[in-house]
């Protein structure tokens, strides 16, 4: 026999490392660093331009050094993004910016400089030219070096950034206004245009900087949920003070007002109020009691809990949350991909026009004047900054937003799919309804009363852990029924039990179960259990002594928001199925009720995604709304799943968006969301493709330098606004405004 051993596929033997990167100032930068990173053989990159970080899939042989190497290849540089909660990647504070004192020294030297250019010129005082030169190459030197620097790097390596494009026009205009003032003409005029387009230049970053730092808010209030210690204790009793990356599964952890909750566990004493508003949106307090799970980053209010570590570190559901939405932010979509190809071709095009548009106007007869002019405000005006901010700065938007709302989105993918959706498909026990059926009705027979049934009945499945058991016990319990000692309990599973109590055989079942065990069924208990079931219920006959005494109904209850957020789906012109593995009756009853028109009852799991298929095959997107285990093929196999976030680990994993709690108001919400971020992202790039287009001519033929500084800066500023108005997202009805925000710091935490 010959064995053959084959070598795992490199996509097996791949792992994931996060970096953050230095240096990058556009989204050509980005562009050049991803492609830097895939010429390592079976490497695939996403990079970030907003964060300043890049998640890397490569085959194990290359280590944390061989990335290094490729994005220094590339012309920047790159270190391990820590893993800890408070490095988790935000909006970047760009290092070109300068300190907020030099800039604002410097700015005023240009206000300076700009004002005694045009107070004090007039064209033949060399003095005062000179000394505008002199301010001016200060403001050029100091506030635009770490432009110049950047540009220069770039260059070294053989490569153009925007960064070059801004250098070249400072450079070439305070080169200008050299030549100008030792020929005794205008070089004062020229002096103050460097001057002033270096101030523009900075300001525009730091506006842009602004933006995206206020872009990211809700992401960091998010990994600002982390808690940074714990309180522990050991075999003794004794408590001691440990950072949170210390903490251990299985290890107890005090929690005090004030304090976050370290890790996900179980209450093993004590109670508190919770503020769980990071997980579910919602700012009402929770209950939390002893046998209870918390989750990492909800804020004891008051009270004490001692909990038992279940999850910690990147194993907690946060962790999970943030992650989805760090994902969201590195996932370059069709969008991405086709700016990103545009801008790292766009600075040699504009170089090249730049030199076109000066030899135009020479061979023109324009001068030398006319063709300095003309290539220096093409230079100027034409940094595409816009076009690499259109995508990610609407993406770190809506995802911030999107967390806010309790939504969790996992990829760019799934907004783009999310904007097709034509047809949202509902489980039904669990999402649309509680999951937990209970007793709605009871029918006692003639000479029997309502609580003799029920008590019998809760006797009877006294040991029983089926749904209708448990419902009929809950309910026994709110009647405070005093309960018989039942005896000789056997449960046969899908049919019913038998046992005996007061004296009396007791069954409680199906109809062919207590009539094979020689119940009588009188008439008027039949036409009851028919009339239950044509409603959708599930009906139980209830047996004593050699009778049929009474009929329970039971019922799930509908989901108190499901009716209203099918009825905005509808509003949003989609269409709603009805998907389950009940029974017709049940699921057409619960279908009437919150107002979807078309229901598909029973189905078994593997044949959901059949259903889910069948409709994508009919040229339609679809949208899978779930929360069991069973649900888990349907939401794998739709356009975009969305899982609750209080469903089985299976549909949460196999889901695109997971929704915070059960609040089904969430699903219109996301949907909307997407939709609206979609549309801001095609604003934006139509805008920095039509601005850049319509702008490049005009500056070669009419503008100044300084005036395409200035159109150079609304462009970038359009995009950062236009982006940014997404933190205003809100459906009609929204109960969650985006007002300001709730912090941890409005708990009185003490980290």
């Amino acid at each position: 026999m010959t064995i053959t051993i084959t070598r795992p596929p490199e996509t097996i033997t791949r792992h994931l490392v996060h970096l953050r990167i230095s240096g990058m100032t556009c989204a050509a930068c980005a562009d050049r660093v991803r492609r830097g990173l895939e010429q390592l053989a079976g490497t695939t990159a996403t990079v970030n331009i907003v964060t300043g970080t890049a998640e890397v899939h490569a085959p194990v042989r290359y280590g944390t050094e061989d990335l290094y190497r490729a994005v220094e290849a590339a012309g920047y540089t790159a270190d391990l993004r820590p893993s800890a909660p408070d490095s988790t990647p935000t909006p970047k504070q760009r290092a070109d910016i300068g300190p907020r004192r030099t800039v604002t020294v410097l700015t005023t030297l240009t206000a300076a400089t700009a004002l005694l250019a045009v107070a004090l010129h007039d064209g033949t005082g060399a003095a005062p030219q000179f000394l505008f030169l002199a301010l001016a190459f200060a403001v050029v030197a100091g506030a635009g070096g770490p432009i110049h620097a950047a540009a220069w790097r770039a260059a070294r390596r053989g490569h153009t950034t925007m960064d070059t494009l801004t250098s070249l026009g400072l450079l070439g205009t305070l080169a200008y206004a050299a030549v100008a003032t030792v020929a005794g003409t205008d070089g004062g005029r020229y002096a103050g245009i460097a001057a002033t387009v270096t101030a523009i230049a900075v300001a525009g970053r730091r506006l842009k900087s602004r933006a995206e730092r206020r872009a990211g808010a809700a992401l960091r209030e998010l990994a600002a949920r982390f808690a940074r210690s714990v309180t522990v204790l050991d075999d003794t009793g004794k408590q001691t003070r440990i950072p949170v990356g210390d903490l251990r599964e299985g290890q107890s952890f005090r929690v005090d007002p004030g304090d976050i909750v370290a890790a996900d566990g179980l209450v093993v004493s004590g109670t508190a109020a919770l503020d769980i508003s990071v997980l579910t949106g919602e700012p009402t307090p929770q209950l939390i009691q002893t046998g209870e799970v918390v989750t990492a980053g909800s804020v004891a209010l008051d009270g004490s809990l001692m909990v038992e570590a279940a999850a910690v570190g990147e194993r907690t559901r946060l962790s999970g949350l943030l992650r989805s939405v760090e994902r969201s932010h590195a996932y370059r979509g069709d969008f991405q991909r086709l700016a990103d190809r545009i801008a790292g071709r766009f600075v040699p095009a504009v170089l090249a026009l730049a030199a076109v548009a000066a030899t135009g106007w020479l061979l023109a007869g324009g001068g030398p004047d006319n063709a300095a002019r003309a290539g220096l405000a093409v230079l100027l005006a034409a940094c595409p900054c816009a076009l690499g901010l259109a995508t990610p700065m609407a993406l770190l938007v809506a995802s911030g937003r999107a967390a806010q709302l309790g939504i969790f989105v996992k990829g760019q993918r799934v907004l783009e799919q999310a904007e097709g959706g034509a047809v949202v498909v509902f489980d039904k026990t669990g999402t649309l309804t509680d999951g937990a059926p209970s007793v709605v009705e009871v029918s006692p027979a003639q000479k029997v009363t309502r609580q003799e049934v029920l008590r019998w009945a809760a006797a009877a499945e006294s040991g029983s852990a089926h749904s209708v058991a448990l419902a009929v016990r809950a309910a026994a319990r709110a009647e405070h029924l005093d309960l018989p000692d039942a005896r000789a309990v056997t449960e046969f599973p899908g049919l019913g039990v038998l046992g005996i109590a007061d004296g009396h055989r007791l069954a409680v079942g199906r109809p062919a179960f207590l009539r094979r065990r020689g119940f009588a069924v009188p008439a008027e208990l039949a036409a009851a259990r028919h009339a239950q079931e044509r409603l959708g219920r599930t009906a139980v006959f209830v047996g004593a002594g050699d009778r049929v005494v009474g009929v329970i109904a039971v019922a799930e209850r509908v989901h108190p928001a499901a009716a209203r957020t099918v009825a905005q789906l509808h509003g949003l012109g989609l269409r709603t199925v009805l998907l389950t593995g009940d029974n017709p009756f049940a699921a057409q009853a619960v279908a009437d009720q919150v107002g979807i028109g078309h229901v598909v009852a029973g189905v078994l799991p593997e044949d959901k995604a059949e259903v889910v298929a069948h409709l994508q095959e009919s040229g339609k997107h679809v949208t899978v709304v779930g929360d069991g285990i069973n649900d888990g093929p349907a939401l794998a196999a739709a356009d975009v799943g969305i899982a609750l976030g209080t469903g089985a680990d299976a549909a949460i994993d196999a889901a695109d968006i997971v929704l915070a709690g059960r609040d089904l108001s969430r699903v219109p919400a996301a949907i909307g969301l997407a939709w609206a971020t979609l549309a801001t992202i095609r604003t934006n790039l139509r805008w920095a493709f039509g601005y850049n287009l319509l702008v490049l001519p005009v500056a070669a033929l009419l503008l100044d330098p300084l005036s395409a500084a200035a159109a150079m800066a609304l462009s970038s500023l359009f995009v950062v606004s236009n982006s940014v108005r997404l933190r205003r997202f809100a459906l009609p009805g929204d109960t969650n405004p985006p007002a300001r925000q709730r912090t941890a710091d409005n708990a009185g935490t003490n980290w």
